[in-house]
């Protein structure tokens, strides 16, 4: 299926991507706050927002209880990044090199009684691939996890309808 390119600002993507999330954060006693910087980008906001979702809803599941998940974005030159960041317990640095793997889980135990799959962290790497994009991660034991995607802001054609043939 084709990438459907659209343009949105950052502000009303964070804003489209946050709301629904709100209930839950309260809910699981956990402050959600968003920092938008001003500009705007092209993409498949229905799969960018699936993407960045995934990693909004990890790290209420995962973050620590009655902290705090940061969700920000910022236009760096001809870049978007879009950030997650939690104060939860951390990922210890032995299991960051397979978390994007399918079905892989840091705590098998933790992840059965809070639900999931294991592909949330797959899926959203696929879809940042297919815009062109990078997904990393950071994770300090104690401190806290920051999930960053990096993509071009601005798409040629071209590129959509050749990613959209060879990854989706």
């Amino acid at each position: 299926m084709p990438l459907e390119k659209e343009e949105t600002s950052l502000s009303s993507f964070l804003s489209r991507v946050a709301d629904p999330h709100r209930i839950s954060a309260k809910q699981a006693g956990k402050t959600m706050v968003v920092e938008v910087g001003d500009g705007a980008f092209r993409a498949d906001l229905r799969k960018l927002a699936l993407a960045f979702s995934n990693l909004v809803d990890n790290a209420l599941k995962y973050g620590k209880e009655g902290g705090r998940v940061t969700l920000s974005g910022r236009i760096e030159g001809d870049a978007c990044l879009l950030e997650v960041a939690d104060d939860g317990p951390g990922i210890s640095p032995e299991h960051l090199p397979r978390i994007f793997e399918r079905f892989y889980r840091v705590d098998r135990g933790r992840s059965r009684e809070l639900g999931g799959t294991g592909l949330g962290l797959s899926i959203a790497k696929h879809i940042v691939e297919s815009h062109g994009g990078t997904l990393r991660v950071e994770s300090r034991l104690g401190v806290g996890t920051r999930f960053t995607i990096r993509f071009p802001r601005n798409f040629p054609d071209a590129y959509f309808l050749w990613q959209s043939s060879h990854f989706l």
